[in-house]
């Protein structure tokens, strides 16, 4: 059965699924195990995870949160592990039938059992074939305390922004004759939404695209998916269950609606970083001005990331100048004397105390000022300025920066000239060609040729292949005599003229699909006929007024924020202003949190109305993230957006040269060959650096840290204490 949760306070979902994990499975498993009264040593617990609760608790949880609530070793299912058998253990893994069947691998007979007790969390529903594995293993039959779907399926890795780890969905769902993987994908998605829905306690109006046939299956079997569920479960309430105007929404998209946005490039500070540099799993590998090599983690835990992520590459520099003036004023050694400028004891107490959290301010700050500096370089060796000119304007109905409509043969043109200069490589050359057949609804034959003749190097066939590929999204790749609806032509190229004049910034004049959609969406102004409620709200109830009075309150902010954009450059938040410069300010570890000032506004923002739940098959990018959390800051809604995975451009045009028959079969074994390339760099880079910690501290470690070794002997808590360690750690 599902967990029943009491009635809280609003938490965001990252911290919803932080909240579930720790109060609902270890905490509540840690309490039970207190009440047997065991003895000292033997009221810890082991914690086992297998590979995708692993990622699932690394998105939200570090090793420090576990250990803290009473977990004294966490460890990986597929291993081999040392036996204790006095100790009780928390199993969170997949309902699959090889997870069951390594369950019970550890507790082949009575003396064999690696554990005494055993709690056991699946991570959605669970069939019964999996059940009947379980029932066929006697001796952990009669160790089972817990036995539960915990309904947590999904990757919560910012705030309100969550994916379904499947990166490999894109193939099987575009793919040719895919029809098998295709299914299989469709019902993992559906399986992972309803976890998404519980852990939010929603049972939501769905809305879809009735035109796009992925978009139609996926909202039919979610739907049926959902009312399973809530009949499953008839303690399940949800919100909205006695005012329909609370009641959420899916807005279900999928990858096919805008193929152009994975190909463009983006200048904001998280997205540039995650199209040019080294980034898996939020962690960066880079090279310092020194030359050294050095790993950073891109979260919500730092807060120079946090107030620096959805800034433009343009204002970068002036935020992190704002950012060393006042790291100055904070100098502990600024503090040593006092009032009478004479050095004191308290202010050389002080001092030292600050100085651990002061110095990792200053690394923070210098990984940052490395990082965008890079970026800045790579901007500059690719040519990329140059190339998100012509991006723009393809993507802008062939309007300029100037505001001036050129003509396809201009458009060609332009094209030609880029690609000719060398220092456009490969992948800004397929991405520039597939944007100019996306958005001319197909290319002529001659274009074609002419444009493979400019460019420089020439485009290798996979490439090639890539862009044909397009047709499996419905991108028209020949050049056909389409009728066009001429007044909606006018009216983009009008709104496209408008937006270069008001745009600061001409290189980000795109405005995404997904913001668009939800934008009518919040005032309602969405078309019904085409996208379409599997079951229809009330007419015109409180849900609609309730969406009508955010409306209103996004059109205020949107045009303010449009004036005070041109006007000047968004206020950079002051470490000073917070109070880390004050004499005796404390800890600066305990204020530093407040330099993200989006993520806590956002977090104290009081929510109200129904939640917005928007969801892409086949990739969303960090821009369209962007996009909606901008969106959020505008409107009372609680907007969270996800997808199966997050998409990067060079993923998007891996993926894209791979629908193909001939290219899918392979794809497996490509995907394999090029993780263990990456794998073999990131090992080479890691042993130059040593170690496998991002920092010194525990509450930042990962929770799967495999090669830790394991304790012979659990300390007591008194002693633990005194000694310094974890429980996981020698």
């Amino acid at each position: 059965m599902a967990l029943v949760r009491e009635e809280q306070d609003y938490q965001c979902l990252r911290d919803l699924a932080r909240s579930r994990l720790l109060k609902e499975v270890i905490r509540k498993c840690s309490k039970d195990t207190q009440k047997e009264g065991k003895a000292a040593s033997s009221k810890y617990l082991v914690l086992i995870l297998d590979t995708r609760a692993t990622r699932i608790l690394n998105s939200v949880l570090r090793m420090y949160d576990i250990t803290s609530e009473g977990c004294s070793v966490a460890e990986p299912l597929e291993r081999n592990r040392r036996p204790f058998p006095d100790l009780d253990a928390i199993y969170i893994i997949e309902p699959t039938l090889k997870a069951a069947e390594r369950l019970c691998k550890d507790f082949t007979s009575k003396n064999k059992a690696l554990y005494a007790g055993v709690h056991i969390f699946f991570l959605s529903k669970v069939g019964k074939n999996v059940l009947n594995v379980i029932k066929s293993c006697k001796v952990l039959v009669h160790r089972i305390k817990t036995l539960m779907e915990l309904n947590l399926d999904f990757l919560a890795v910012e705030m309100s922004t969550f994916h379904l780890d499947m990166p490999e969905s894109f193939v099987q769902l575009y793919g040719e004759g895919n029809k098998a993987s295709r299914t299989a994908c469709k019902e993992a998605i559906v399986t992972r939404l309803v976890t998404l829905c519980a852990t939010l306690n929603e049972y939501p109006y769905i809305r879809y695209n009735s035109t796009n046939p992925l978009s139609t299956e996926l909202a039919r079997e979610f739907q049926d998916s959902m009312n399973d569920f809530v009949n499953y479960n008839n303690e399940f309430e949800w919100r909205g269950e006695k005012d329909a105007s609370q009641r959420g929404t899916v807005l279900l998209l999928d990858r096919s609606e805008d193929p152009k946005i994975p190909l463009l490039h983006s200048f904001t500070y998280q997205a540039i970083i995650n199209d040019l540099l080294d980034v898996q799993d939020d962690i960066l590998r880079f090279v310092d001005d020194s030359g050294e090599d050095k790993r950073c983690l891109l979260s919500e835990s730092d807060d120079f990331w946090l107030e620096l992520r959805h800034r433009h590459m343009g204002d970068i520099p002036k935020i992190m100048k704002h950012f060393a003036d006042d790291i100055q004023v904070m100098d502990p050694r600024a503090r040593l004397k006092d009032d009478k400028g004479e050095v004191s004891v308290e202010g050389l107490i002080n001092a030292v105390h600050a100085l651990p959290e002061f110095g990792e301010l200053k690394e923070k700050h210098l990984n940052h000022l490395n990082i965008s500096a890079q970026c800045m370089q790579k901007l500059q060796n690719l040519s990329l300025l140059e190339c998100a000119n012509v991006e723009q304007t393809l993507v802008n109905s062939g309007v300029d920066k100037d505001g001036k409509k050129l003509s396809t043969s201009a458009l060609t043109l332009e094209l030609m000239n880029l690609v000719k200069n060398p220092d456009v490589g490969v992948e800004e050359t397929a991405r520039l060609l597939s944007l100019y057949v996306i958005t001319q609804n197909g290319i002529r034959e001659d274009d074609r040729r002419r444009i493979l003749a400019a460019a420089n190097p020439p485009l290798p066939l996979k490439s090639q292949n890539a862009i044909i590929n397009l047709s499996f999204l419905g991108v028209p790749i020949g050049k056909e005599n389409t009728k066009v609806d001429k007044a909606l032509e006018k009216k983009m190229i009008e709104d496209a003229k408008l937006l270069a004049t008001e745009c600061r910034f001409s290189d980000s004049r795109y405005k995404s699909l997904i913001s668009r959609l939800v934008e009518d969406m919040i005032n309602h102004r969405l078309p019904n006929d085409k996208y379409r409620y599997i079951i229809d709200p009330p007419p015109m109830s409180s849900f609609h007024s309730k969406l009508a009075d955010s409306a209103s309150s996004l059109r205020k902010d949107t045009a303010s924020s449009l004036r005070n954009e041109n006007s000047s450059m968004r206020s950079v938040v002051s470490l000073r202003s917070r109070g880390l410069g004050a004499k005796n300010s404390g800890s600066l570890n305990g204020k530093m949190n407040k330099i993200g000032s989006s993520v806590e506004f956002l977090r104290a923002r009081k929510k109200t109305g129904a939640r917005i739940i928007v969801f892409v098959a086949g990739g969303i990018t960090h821009a369209e993230i962007q996009s909606i959390y901008d969106m959020m800051k505008d409107t009372e809604n609680e907007i969270v957006v996800g997808s199966t995975h997050l998409l990067k451009p060079k993923q998007y045009l891996f993926d894209l040269e791979h629908l193909d028959e001939s290219s899918r079969l392979r794809y497996d074994d490509d995907v394999s060959s090029l993780k263990e390339k990456v794998k073999k760099l990131h090992s080479e880079i890691d042993k130059k650096i040593g170690g496998d910690d991002l920092v010194e501290d525990d509450k930042s470690r990962p929770v799967n840290a495999p090669e830790s070794p394991v304790p012979d002997k659990i300390k007591p808590e008194e002693e633990r204490k005194r000694s310094g360690i974890c429980g996981c750690f020698p």
